[in-house]
């Protein structure tokens, strides 16, 4: 009896953990968020979540082209605009959390028409001096960057891809990067972020990968794969996503999950996909996980309905089901266990 006493007494005098991340770390893992500038300036109740729950933050667009790019006139004129950037810098700085750089280039985000107008020459000049600059100015000063989505969707085509090819944009975003890496003397993951990579497009997939295999006989230096997980709840995520973190591994590079979401109404269901998701992602290695958006009060409008519920707080900042599902399998519960308490 004394000692059924006194595990009660641990378990019930045992410090409360803070926050997803703090849950995560015991374990070799981190989880982070993408949050925008004015969320966080103009609601303190998301600031004091978006604190507590993360190791990670990330900018949403305060390191993107045509953020950082937009006043200049000129190839070399190097007119950069680091003003959002170097906001979130020195706020991760002062609540100690690690900073990530998205989107460092995209064709989504091109270039101005009077570079791409230049020669391919001129134009891979302007992109490996682009992305030197841009890296170094994250990895030099106070709480230097830790990962960079060099190239964002590189399978889905545009303006780099159609100007440079494939190829040569990410080996000039890569080694623009890099140079900027051994410049400062630090060591930051250099991420190729795809999309659609979980969701059963086994061509794509294999695309990828055969992508990726380019770059490494090209000694082109990428250390990391980004898959983003914009799944749905009433389908959730392919049986190959597995198989295939596993294939990027074999390769030799780590995987993260950078822009976790679940498209959804209903909060188990919601919970069921994170879950799912996560406990695969976790299962094969993956050791960072990021949701794109922490609370469904900020949503993303382009990429959710009124009634959705994809995040892990609710527009009150309660915890979802999601958080607890998501919580559990950082402790290391399977998600058997974590059925037995109704998708926690």
């Amino acid at each position: 009896m004394k000692t059924f006493v006194v595990a009660i007494f641990v378990l019930w005098s045992a410090p409360a953990l803070a926050g997803l991340n703090d849950v995560a770390q015991p374990r070799g893992l981190s989880y982070g968020c993408a949050f925008g500038q004015g969320e966080v300036t103009g609601d303190p109740q998301f600031k004091a979540a978006v604190v507590a729950e993360c190791g990670t933050w990330v900018a949403t667009h305060g390191m993107e082209y045509d953020t950082i790019a937009r006043l200049n006139t000129a190839p070399i004129v190097r007119n950069w605009d680091f003003g959002e950037f170097d906001w979130y810098r020195q706020m991760a700085t002062a609540y100690g959390k690690q900073l990530r750089l998205t989107n460092l280039t995209w064709n989504a985000k091109p270039p101005p028409a009077f570079i791409l107008a230049m020669s391919q020459w001129d134009v891979l000049v302007h992109l490996t001096d682009y992305a030197f600059w841009v890296a170094l100015h994250g990895l030099y000063g106070a709480n230097p960057i830790t990962s960079i989505d060099v190239v964002n969707e590189p399978m889905e085509g545009g303006a780099w891809t159609d100007k440079l090819g494939l190829n040569v944009w990410s080996m000039g975003a890569f080694w623009g990067a890099r140079w900027a890496c051994d410049t400062a003397g630090i060591k930051c993951e250099l991420v190729a972020n795809e999309f659609n990579l979980e969701n059963g497009d086994t061509w794509k997939q294999a695309r990828f990968l055969r992508y990726i295999d380019d770059l490494k006989a090209q000694g082109i230096p990428i250390t990391a794969v980004g898959i983003e997980g914009h799944i749905w709840s009433d389908w959730c995520f392919s049986n190959t996503l597995g198989a295939f973190i596993d294939r990027v591994h074999a390769r030799g590079l780590d995987v993260i999950v950078t822009e976790l979401t679940v498209k959804g109404t209903d909060d188990r269901q919601v919970a069921d996909a994170y879950g799912r998701f996560v406990d695969t992602c976790l299962r094969h290695g993956a050791r960072k996980i990021i949701t794109w958006g922490l609370s469904d009060k900020y949503r993303n409008p382009k990429m959710f309905g009124p009634a959705d519920r994809p995040m892990l707080l609710d527009s009150a900042m309660n915890k979802k089901p999601a958080y607890n599902m998501v919580s559990d399998l950082f402790l290391g519960c399977r998600l058997s266990i974590s059925a037995l308490y109704g998708w926690r």
